[in-house]
């Protein structure tokens, strides 16, 4: 298992670090930059040295997407007509800009809403951080771009609340990790997997740096050619158990891949440190996809970022601490096969977008020993498969439900979230336990069709899952480990709507496989 991480994003500069004793170089590594090169082109990447702007290259490039997605659109009128509920009129205006009559939760299918929209939120933020722009104000050029879809690109639609938030805040969240990912790769050695990955992940951003005759300062790198004044930690795992839901047993087969990247120079290395830090210096993601007999059971994918945070360190004779305080925000999308849920349209399925929260990181280190403790928590907006509609329409057909739950079965809601985990490693053993909390519930009052709502009740949900874990890693070579761990999973999931109730139960032993870097 990885480690979770805090994720900072956002766009400003950072106090600077004492400069610590540099540590030696192995011979089969490329020779270190200069102290102050390097500090230089950190802080370029965080988002605090001088900034090269491309402003109408970013315009055309965000331009030709919008009518790209427009000649889209407008190419199937006949399917996107039965959203239509306005003329090119002063009503609309009014209705747009002055009452607000026209602002609601939209009714989409739950996969646009749930992933589409946020990455085409994630693209339009990579078009300005590829051209030079900070964090914060590619955010704002995602906003902005949502904000005139939802106002005149779908101006015969209702104005989609859930759109103008969820798909740049989410957006946001997926470009700044694709963009830190990319920048890692691209700022190592000239190996083409390496090119490949990083202008894939940052829109191109290492063609660009070509076209306009930048050259990259390159840091000094590790054994695999990756920067080595970044923390970082990549896993690629394979893992097999028995999954028990219902009361009945399962085999279960399980891929997942997870990143973490600490972009604070010096983090892990000796010395003493405070600052604040306002530009984007953490960034994870996990993919898990899990499969029971032919089903798929479970996937999971989680992004985080954040928005600034505060340093401190006291590390010396491999004994201290590293502390981060922060405020973060995180993506995360999931879907779950439980009892009975096997179908499109009865498995569980939560989209959150955790708008923002609070992050803490805590590394204690003594000697070979470390242990880490990380809290988070957010306020969510998000899109839910009440656990329990299924259960109350069965004993109440007479209950009006809201347009999403008719169209797609799923409400909008508004929650809360809770993270947290411990890791200890010694040497190569790494012992550890999460825990997350999820609660909410459905946004009242601006459904589509609300005026048809006779009762509008609440759909409250909640989702509570736990893991424990016991691994080993080995290094096979320099910068590369063989992992091999034993775990146990469990989740508990419950619904209500008025009177009508749903709990399951679930857990999971798990043997796993590891390749770590």
């Amino acid at each position: 298992m990885v480690a979770v991480i805090v994720a900072v994003a956002g766009a400003a500069r950072a106090q600077p670090t004492p400069t610590p004793a540099p540590a030696p170089t192995p011979p089969t590594l490329a020779p270190p930059i200069g102290e102050a090169e390097a500090a230089a082109s950190m802080l370029d990447w965080l988002g605090a040295g001088p900034r090269d702007r491309h402003w109408r290259r970013m315009l055309v490039e965000v331009g030709a997407f919008f009518g790209t997605m427009q000649a889209v659109y407008w190419s199937d009128e006949a399917a996107n007509s039965v959203d239509f509920a306005y003329e090119a009129d002063w009503a609309n205006v009014r209705a747009r800009l002055i009452t607000l009559e026209a602002w609601h939760l939209d009714d989409n299918h739950y996969e646009t809403n749930a992933w589409r929209h946020p990455v085409q939120g994630g693209v339009n933020y990579l078009f300005a951080r590829s051209n030079g722009f900070s964090a914060l104000e590619s955010y704002a050029v995602s906003l902005s771009q949502s904000a005139v879809w939802e106002l005149l690109g779908e101006y015969r639609e209702d104005v989609s609340v859930n759109d103008i938030v969820l798909t740049p805040r989410a957006g946001s969240v997926l470009g700044e990790t694709a963009w830190q990912l990319g920048l890692f790769f691209l700022r190592g050695e000239r190996r083409w997997p390496y090119q490949v990955i990083g202008n894939a992940a940052t829109g191109g951003k290492g063609v660009l740096d070509w076209l306009d005759g930048t050259r990259p300062i390159r840091p000094r790198v590790g054994p695999l050619g990756l920067p080595a004044d970044v923390v970082h930690r990549f896993e690629a795992s394979v893992t097999g158990g028995r999954w028990v839901v219902g009361g009945e047993a399962r085999g279960l087969l399980r891929a997942s891949i997870a990143t973490e990247l600490i972009l604070i120079p010096d983090f892990d290395r000796p010395g003493t440190a405070r600052g604040l830090y306002a530009a984007p210096t953490f960034s994870e993601l996990r993919v898990e996809a899990s499969r029971a007999d032919a089903t798929m059971a479970d996937l999971r994918i989680l992004a985080r970022v954040g928005i600034t945070s505060w340093h401190k360190k006291a590390l010396h004779a491999g004994c201290g601490y590293n502390l981060l305080v922060g405020i973060g925000s995180a993506y995360e999308y999931g879907q779950h096969v439980g009892a009975g849920r096997a179908t499109r349209s009865t498995r569980d399925q939560i989209a959150l977008g955790h708008i923002g929260g609070g992050n803490l990181d805590l590394t204690l280190y003594r000697g070979p020993l470390r242990v880490r403790a990380q809290v988070d928590g957010y306020g969510d907006v998000g899109l839910v498969r009440s656990y329990a509609i299924d259960a109350h329409r069965a004993a109440h057909p007479e209950d009006p439900v809201r347009s999403t739950i008719l169209r797609d079965n799923y409400h909008h809601a508004l929650g809360l979230t809770a993270r947290a985990q411990v890791v200890a490693t010694y040497r190569g053993l790494r012992l550890g336990a999460a825990l997350q909390q999820n609660w909410l519930r459905s946004i009242q009052g601006i459904d589509r069709y609300q005026e048809d709502i006779v009762d509008d009740y609440g759909l409250i949900d909640t989702r509570t899952e736990g893991r424990a874990w016991l691994s080993y890693e080995r290094t096979l070579r320099p910068g590369i480990a063989l992992g091999l761990g034993v775990g146990v999973e469990a989740r508990r999931r419950a619904g209500r709507v008025k009177a009508t109730t749903r709990v399951d139960t679930e857990h999971t032993q798990l043997v796993s496989a590891q390749v770590v870097f």
